[in-house]
């Protein structure tokens, strides 16, 4: 299982699904998310990849847009069930 979080913030859900030995991609736009994060995986002993993406892609602060955004990009994103 891969748990993936968009708005990854300080890397909470990366640091528990490695304490739970799932495999996890951890995106966040911002560099102090990235800095929080990576020092936290590292504190734990994880092994990861930093990946920096520019395809020219501007996302946005707001997350309903930025959802719409990579629903557009991702055909299978805009698929997904969910319970109301």
């Amino acid at each position: 299982m891969i748990v993936a979080d968009f708005f990854g913030g300080s890397g909470v859900t990366a640091k528990v699904a490695h304490d739970l030995g799932r495999r996890f991609i951890h995106v966040d736009v911002g560099i102090n998310s990235i800095q929080t994060t990576r020092d936290r995986l590292i504190a734990a002993g994880a092994s990861f990849d930093i990946l920096e993406v520019r395809d020219g892609v501007a996302l946005f602060r707001n997350p309903a847009q930025t959802m719409e955004k990579l629903a557009s990009l991702i055909p299978s994103l805009g698929k997904v069930n969910r319970a109301e």
